[in-house]
């Protein structure tokens, strides 16, 4: 099984965008106490130079 975590966005025209991502941690332990802590503080992570372009629902 996959999992979906995004958001559809729009962009105003194909080009270069810098996307930038936060990554709370999780409500509740993931797995075991070990393994499940390693996720406890909120992540932000930037992508520059990212290449966009638009697909069919152009208007």
């Amino acid at each position: 099984m996959i999992y979906h975590y995004g958001r559809n966005w729009t962009v105003p025209m194909d080009g270069e965008y810098t996307s930038r991502v936060r990554v709370e941690p999780p409500t509740f332990m993931r797995h075991d106490e070990v393994n499940g802590r390693r996720f406890t503080e909120p992540v932000d992570v930037e992508f520059r130079g990212v290449k966009v372009e638009r697909g069919q629902d152009q208007l």
